[in-house]
């Protein structure tokens, strides 16, 4: 349920959210398909606080995380350290397995954008960087990165709906691919800086704005459940 919950967040889900970015979780029998125990959903929320999705706000109670510009920064900091790493360990062992991988994520990810998925961008996305992690050799590193992954895609939701990033994304992740193939360390590097290069500064003049993509709810927004 919480992956449900992470992505409605992103993808805007009917049934997941309502207006002013609400949550809306059944928690009583419908006719069809099963029920959600408050019990449940307490304990979802509980293991969204610890991915840093909601905060508990004293009266307010649970409410969406609200991302800063800062946190923002350092989260794609720590994505071009460990993705470039990656990337360059990627390059140097990769088997012919592994760029069969990163090619049908890197295609998965077009035809997302192309048939307008958001949340099939990021599924595709995050099983493009499982492959170069993996490839590498990067066990410890994809851990420290599967712990960011709910912040990370959400930072990902607002720069993939930005204007012309469907075309300029899969190019810049293609230049990895490319590298990858070549056996480039220092290619493949340097192609993963310049494709974080740019999404910092969008997703920080989003964050500043305060008002995220449409399909997304308003930070601070009010967590809830229905009888």
């Amino acid at each position: 349920m919480s992956r449900r919950l992470n992505n409605g967040q992103t993808d805007g889900e009917v049934g997941q959210f309502g207006r002013r970015g609400k949550v809306i979780l059944p928690v009583a029998p419908r006719p069809y398909g099963p029920y959600v125990s408050r019990t449940v959903v307490r304990e979802v929320l509980r293991h969204l606080e610890a991915e840093g999705f909601v905060q508990t706000q004293g009266r307010r109670g649970p409410v969406v995380a609200k991302a800063t510009p800062e946190e923002a920064r350092q989260i794609y900091e720590i994505r071009a350290m460990l993705e470039g790493m990656a990337a360059r360990a990627c390059a140097e062992a990769a088997t012919p397995q592994t760029i069969k991988r990163l090619e049908k994520a890197l295609e998965g990810i077009r035809k997302a954008y192309a048939g307008k998925a958001p949340l099939a961008v990021l599924t595709a996305t995050t099983e493009f960087y499982e492959a170069l992690f993996e490839g590498g050799g990067r066990a410890v590193a994809w851990t420290i990165v599967c712990s960011l992954n709910s912040r990370v895609n959400h930072l990902r939701a607002l720069t993939i709906a930005t204007r012309d990033r469907d075309k300029d994304g899969p190019a810049q992740m293609s230049k990895i691919v490319d590298a990858i193939r070549q056996r480039n360390g220092d290619a493949a590097f340097q192609a993963c800086l310049d494709h974080i290069a740019r999404a910092p500064g969008i997703a920080q003049a989003i964050l500043r704005e305060s008002t995220p993509p449409q399909g997304l709810p308003r930070s601070g927004a009010d967590v809830s459940s229905r009888p």
